[in-house]
């Protein structure tokens, strides 16, 4: 199984994190090999077996993910959240140890916030109209109001996404993105239209006043041989963006 690990955050003790690749799982094509969405078309047998997998191999026995809806909303995680019933939302926070929280991907951005202070994890999903909703200044405002967390004190990891060089938009979009001010995060080559989403992310971090972030730089799509990736493929899986409190 290959695991994709950001450097800020692989030097702490406290915080198991990892974002997955295809690699290291039992599903058949289209989704080969580590698929972990159920909602896909994908064997449930074979999902189920893929959560197995990844849970032995980072450690973790809970797991909470998310339905997401591609939206602003936010969920602090509670003793009743459990794997058979996501929430309906694209943000996670908890400061509960072990219990491993999961954003999945297969282009949109997966982002890990971690506060080493408060010991307070959270994983965020932004595609692009979580970006243009941003989804992460909600997240980082809801870690403040009920955790007490600094943004100078989080650690941002952005896992694999697809990038700008790929990403290819209708001109709405450019239009939407210039009137937000990220008119810098698209592009037109050749009479089409691209958006970077992850740089636009980045700025919004930034804009918080997040103290360090870091982004692995692979595009979904470039790497569809190693990622899943909906604008590359079509039917196809999902990575995990996983964080779990030690």
């Amino acid at each position: 199984m290959t695991l994709l690990t950001c450097n800020a955050l692989s030097g702490l003790d406290r915080l198991k994190h990892a974002f997955t690749t295809r690699d290291g799982g039992v599903s058949l094509a289209p989704y080969d090999s580590l698929n972990l969405a159920y909602h896909v078309g994908d064997d449930p047998l074979h999902v189920t077996q893929n959560h197995h997998l990844l849970a032995k191999a980072l450690g973790y026995e809970r797991l909470v993910y998310m339905r997401q809806i591609h939206s602003d909303a936010v969920h602090v995680v509670s003793d009743a959240d459990d794997f058979d019933h996501p929430a309906q939302c694209d943000a996670l926070i908890t400061d509960r140890i072990g219990v491993a929280l999961m954003i999945m991907s297969a282009d949109c951005v997966p982002i890990i916030l971690y506060d080493p202070t408060r010991h307070v994890a959270a994983v965020v999903h932004a595609g692009r109209e979580g970006a243009f909703k941003n989804i992460v200044a909600r997240t980082v405002e809801t870690m403040r109001e009920h955790f007490t967390c600094k943004p100078s004190e989080l650690i941002a990891a952005l896992g694999p996404s697809i990038g700008g060089c790929c990403y290819e938009v209708g001109l709405e979009h450019v239009q939407k993105a210039k009137a937000l001010g990220y008119g810098a995060m698209t592009q037109e080559r050749e009479g089409k239209q691209y958006l970077h989403v992850s740089a636009i992310i980045t700025a919004q971090l930034r804009s918080c006043g997040v103290g360090t972030i870091e982004e692995i730089m692979h595009c979904s799509a470039c790497h569809s041989d190693t990622l899943f990736s909906y604008r590359a493929q079509g039917v196809t899986g999902r990575i995990g963006g996983v964080a779990c409190l030690c």
